[in-house]
């Protein structure tokens, strides 16, 4: 176990939150648009490292880390968080007053600058005891991202007091640490908590290889991730149906269309909500749309009252493939159905528009949603037009976009100030005052942005260009 404590740590402790994944959708409700927040695609849930690089199209849809019964443990056993959801009610009044704005400042806070500004809020006077911090985390945790609001600190302090008080990492701990290193881009070191997690004695569970074997494939290691999938399979799959869901879904990753269908033909017979959804991205992953299309009709029959996150597997599978009528089709069917339209299905159909290249039609959609009271259309669907926009080196739409994402209150991030300044070299015009936006909005430029920076440079007029055109 000491290598596993070593003083190297298995992590960073610069920035303060592990992932910064909060949440962007503040004003969401709660109750019928829980799927929307389980499910919605938004840069939020990419790799920390790459959040600034990924569009939407690129993110992958991260696993959850933790059952439930392990999370709420995690967070009582590991973090010491409140004893009970029952002293909230106590709390509710401190909750309202310090726990948004607190949640608020460290989601608009850019992650380079976050210790800065919350050591500005404890000298402001405000207060950021364990208690208060614990009501964020215990916010994050109902919505199903503890994993990713725990603090890279913390963790490091976490392990080294379980190292003192001789208490072993169980394989929640070990998880999460893959799952730290998967993000990280380090492989090495995350095969190296695998074995150190098999060296004491802690025997991998499906979501551990599930989770490893993910991040194999984002590395481009196939033939590692199929071995490891060999080994979630087990000697007979018929006798393991807990990992046909993750199954269909990394096979289908890899491209495996033959083993999406040998495993989905274990779950035909009496298939579990899960596993039809998987199977229909699977199936639209793999362009099979048909199949994906007989899952959900299949789905349809079986289950009355299908939640609006179902049709929405669906649209996504029309988006991915630009089949516009029959998205335009499932959308008109949603609604004769009772569907609840929110984010999501916002978010599908801009992006339907988009690839089929009817990106006037996914503007208007984008902004007759952002007119709706609430909820707030997802971040990733302004980044989806914004994207189209600066591809066509269309200046004066992608301001109007970036402006309207600037109005909607989510934080400015680098992502849509290098699609902005694409814009402008596509349509090759000068940027001018590019810079002093980005720094006053606290936006320090990265290698690739400086060279984008120094491309729309050399679009500036000098007095003899002026002088002959």
């Amino acid at each position: 176990m000491s290598k596993l404590y070593s003083s190297e740590r298995l992590y960073h402790t610069k920035s303060f939150l592990w992932c910064r994944n909060l949440s962007s959708h503040a004003g969401v409700r709660s109750g019928q648009n829980d799927d929307d927040l389980e499910d919605g695609f938004s840069d939020l849930e990419v790799p920390p490292e790459d959040d600034a690089m990924v569009g939407p199209e690129e993110k992958e849809d991260d696993e959850e880390l933790m059952s439930e019964e392990e999370t709420n443990n995690a967070a009582a056993d590991a973090l010491s968080l409140l004893d009970s959801e029952t002293d909230l009610s106590v709390e509710k009044k401190t909750e309202r007053t310090v726990e948004l704005p607190l949640s608020k400042i460290i989601i608009e806070a850019p992650r380079y600058l976050l210790n800065g500004t919350l050591d500005k809020w404890v000298e402001e006077g405000n207060p950021l005891g364990r208690g208060k911090f614990s009501l964020v985390i215990l916010k994050l945790r109902k919505r199903r991202l503890y994993g990713k609001a725990l603090q890279k600190k913390k963790i490091a302090d976490v392990l080294l007091t379980m190292e003192k008080e001789n208490v072993k990492p169980n394989s929640v701990t070990y998880r999460l640490l893959i799952d730290m290193k998967g993000r990280a881009h380090d492989i090495t070191g995350m095969e190296h908590i695998l074995d150190t997690m098999k060296a004491e004695g802690v025997e991998p569970d499906l979501l551990t290889h599930a989770t490893v074997a993910r991040y194999y494939v984002f590395a481009g290691l196939n033939e590692k991730a199929e071995a490891t999938l060999r080994e979630m399979e087990g000697d007979d799959i018929k006798e393991n149906r807990a990992a046909c869901r993750d199954l269909i879904s990394l096979y289908a990753l890899l491209g495996k269309a033959d083993d999406v269908e040998r495993i989905w033909k274990i779950c035909m017979s009496s298939p579990g909500l899960r596993e039809c959804l998987a199977a229909i991205e699977a199936w639209g992953k793999l362009g099979q749309v048909e199949k994906a299309e007989e899952v959900f009709e299949n789905m349809f029959k079986a289950w009355k009252g299908l939640s609006t996150k179902y049709y929405n597997a669906l649209l996504k599978v029309y988006a991915n493939n630009k089949l516009l009528s029959k998205g335009k089709e499932l959308a008109k069917r949603m609604s004769d159905n009772g569907c609840y339209i929110g984010p999501m299905t916002w978010d599908a159909l801009i992006k339907l528009y988009a690839e089929v290249g009817e990106l006037e039609k996914a503007d208007s959609i984008l902004l007759k949603a952002s007119k709706q009271n609430e909820p707030t259309p997802l971040y990733g669907s302004y980044i989806t037009v914004l994207n189209r926009y600066s591809a066509r080196g269309d200046i004066h739409n992608a301001e109007k976009i970036f402006q309207r994402l600037r109005q909607t209150g989510y934080a400015v991030r680098l992502r849509p100030y290098q699609l902005l300044l694409q814009t402008y070299i596509n349509a090759k015009s000068p940027a001018y005052g590019f810079r002093e936006r980005m720094k006053a909005d606290n936006i320090s430029p990265t290698r690739a942005v400086a060279i984008q920076l120094a491309t729309t440079d050399a679009f500036r007029k000098t007095q003899i260009s002026e002088l002959l055109d």
